[in-house]
C-alpha cells in the first residue's frame, strides 16, 4: 500500500501539471500522461537538488515539488474547469492500476536492476553526489533517482514502477492515436468512425506489450522500455502540434524528450536526430519551437558538463572527453534547427530525414571499416536477436506492415517516424562499438535497446493504416475531403 500511495503521489503530480493544458491537450491525454509527467518532475527537482547546494533529502524534495506545484498552480487559476467525468475515470484508473502493481511484484531483475537500485539508494542516504558522481558516468540518472524514493517510504525497491510507466505507455498510445485519428477527418461522421479505428491503435498498443520480450521489458528494473515510451511520447505529441497546428502540445513534446534523453547516457545523440527531423518539416512558427528546445538543449548540456566534470580515468562507458562531444552536439542542434528553418533553406530541407539516414549509415560503414570483427560479432548478435522466438513475429511483421504504409497517402510528418526510426536502428547498430559489442542472450544491450524505436514504429504503423481504415468505412464525401 504504501508504494500504491507513492506512485499516487507521483501521478497526482504530473496531472497538476498536465490539467493546466487540457484545453489543448484534452483530459483523457492529461490523465494517461500524468505519470511518466509526474515522474520527470520528480528527476528533475532530484537533479537540482544533487547539483545544488542543498541535500538530496525528503525535505528538499517536498519543498522543490511544491514549488513547481506552485507554478501549476499559477496557470490552473486561469484555465477552464476540465470535465468532471473524464478526469474521475482517469483518477480511478491509475488508482485501480497502482494498487494492483503495488500488490503483485512482477518485477523483472537483473545484475544492472541491483545497480539502479543500489545506487540510487545510496543516493537518497548520503544526499549528495560525492563518491558516487563516477558512478552517474555508467548509468543514466533517470533511473537512479526514480528507485531512490524507495529510501523515503521505507522500501527496499519500488517493483510497480516500470509497469505503471508501461501502462501508461499503452493509454497514451491508445488516446493519441485516436486524437490524431480525428483531427485527419474533421467530418462528424469521419470523427465517430476515426473512435472506432483507434481501436486498431489499441490492439497494436497490446501487441506492443505481447511478445514475451516486450512484456518482460516493461516489468524489467531498466531503462530500455522507458526510454521506448518516451520517445513514443514526443514523436506523437509534436505529430500532434503539426497535425492540429497547436504550439501548446510542444511543451508536453520537450519534457518527453528530455525524459528520454536522461535514461541511457548514449540517448542525447538519438535526441538530437529526432529533434532535427521533427523541426526540418514543421510548420508552426520557430519562436514556439524555439523556445521549448532551448529549455530541453540548456538542460541537458548542463547535465552532461557536470558528469564530464566527475568522470574518472576508469569509467566504462562516459568519459570526460565523450560527455563533453555530447554537450556540444546536443548545444549545436538549437542552431541547426534555426538554420534549418530559415526560409532560405526551404529547397534543402526535403532532403533533411534522408541525410540523417545516411549520416548513420556512413558512420556504420566507418565503425566497420575500423573494427571490422567486433562491428560483425555485433551486427550478427542483433540479427539473432531479431529472430529469437522471445520476439515473436514482431520484426517479421515490421517489414510487412511497411510495405502496406508505402501504399498509402503520407501523413504529417511521416518522415520523422520512417526515417527516424531507420536512423534509429543503424545508431544502434553503431553504438556497439563504443562498448565491448554486443552478443548473444536476451538481456544483451543491443536486444533491449530495440525497444526504443518498437513502439514509435507500431504508433507510426496504427495511424497510418488508421486513417484507411476511416477513409474507408466513410461516405464518399468524406473519403474525397
Amino acid at each position: 500500500m504504501t508504494e500504491a500511495l507513492l506512485h499516487t503521489g507521483i501521478f497526482a503530480l504530473g496531472l497538476a501539471f498536465s490539467l493546466s493544458a487540457h484545453r489543448v491537450i484534452g483530459v483523457p491525454f492529461a490523465c494517461a500522461a500524468a505519470y511518466p509527467l509526474g515522474s520527470l518532475i520528480w528527476v528533475l527537482v532530484g537533479l537540482v537538488a544533487l547539483v545544488g547546494p542543498w541535500p538530496y533529502a525528503r525535505g528538499v524534495l517536498v519543498a522543490g515539488i511544491l514549488a513547481a506545484l506552485a507554478g501549476a498552480a499559477v496557470v490552473w487559476i486561469r484555465s477552464t474547469r476540465p470535465d468532471l467525468r473524464s478526469l474521475s475515470l482517469g483518477c480511478a484508473c491509475f488508482a485501480l492500476a497502482s494498487m494492483v502493481f503495488g500488490h503483485l511484484n512482477l518485477a523483472v531483475l537483473s545484475v544492472d536492476s541491483y545497480h539502479y537500485i543500489g545506487i540510487g539508494r545510496s543516493l537518497a542516504t548520503f544526499g549528495e553526489l560525492g563518491p558516487l558522481a563516477s558512478e552517474l558516468t555508467n548509468y543514466g540518472v533517470f533511473q537512479l533517482l526514480v528507485q531512490s524514493a524507495s529510501v523515503f517510504v521505507g522500501l527496499e525497491y519500488l517493483h510497480a514502477a516500470a509497469p505503471l510507466l508501461a501502462a501508461s505507455g499503452v493509454a497514451c498510445f491508445v488516446v493519441l492515436a485516436q486524437r490524431g485519428l480525428i483531427a485527419m477527418h474533421g467530418d462528424p461522421a469521419g470523427r465517430r468512425l476515426a473512435v472506432g479505428a483507434a481501436l486498431l491503435g489499441g490492439v497494436a498498443a497490446l501487441a506492443m506489450s505481447a511478445p514475451y520480450f516486450m512484456l518482460a521489458q516493461a516489468l524489467y528494473i531498466h531503462t530500455n522500455y522507458a526510454a521506448g515510451v518516451y520517445l513514443l511520447l514526443f514523436c506523437a505529441t509534436f505529430w500532434l502540434a503539426e497535425l492540429e497546428d497547436e504550439p501548446g502540445w510542444l511543451p508536453f513534446a520537450f519534457a518527453f524528450l528530455l525524459a528520454f534523453s536522461l535514461q541511457r547516457l548514449e540517448l542525447p545523440v538519438f535526441a538530437v536526430l529526432f529533434v532535427v527531423l521533427a523541426s526540418s518539416e514543421c510548420t508552426l512558427a520557430r519562436g514556439a519551437v524555439d523556445r521549448w528546445l532551448a529549455i530541453f538543449v540548456v538542460v541537458v548540456v548542463l547535465w552532461y558538463l557536470q558528469l564530464a566534470s566527475g568522470a574518472s580515468e576508469d569509467t566504462r562507458l562516459l568519459t570526460s572527453q565523450r560527455a563533453v562531444g555530447i554537450s556540444v552536439l546536443v548545444a549545436a542542434a538549437f542552431p541547426l534547427v534555426r538554420a534549418l528553418r530559415s526560409p532560405r533553406l526551404d529547397r534543402l530541407r526535403p532532403w533533411v530525414p534522408a541525410v540523417g539516414v545516411a549520416a548513420a549509415g556512413v558512420g556504420l560503414l566507418i565503425a566497420s571499416a575500423a573494427n571490422p570483427e567486433q562491428m560483425g560479432e555485433s551486427a550478427g548478435a542483433l540479427l539473432s536477436h531479431l529472430r529469437d522466438p522471445v520476439w515473436g513475429l514482431m520484426w517479421l511483421a515490421f517489414p510487412i506492415l511497411a510495405v502496406a504504409v508505402v501504399r498509402e497517402p503520407a501523413i504529417p510528418l511521416q518522415r520523422l517516424f520512417s526515417h527516424g526510426c531507420a536512423a534509429a536502428l543503424l545508431g544502434i547498430v553503431l553504438a556497439g562499438a563504443l562498448r565491448a559489442g554486443y552478443h548473444d542472450g536476451w538481456t544483451d544491450s543491443g536486444n533491449r535497446m530495440l525497444t526504443h524505436v518498437a513502439p514509435t514504429l507500431f504508433f507510426f504503423f496504427a495511424v497510418s493504416l488508421g486513417r484507411r481504415s476511416v477513409a474507408s468505412c466513410a461516405p464518399s464525401s468524406l473519403r474525397q475531403s
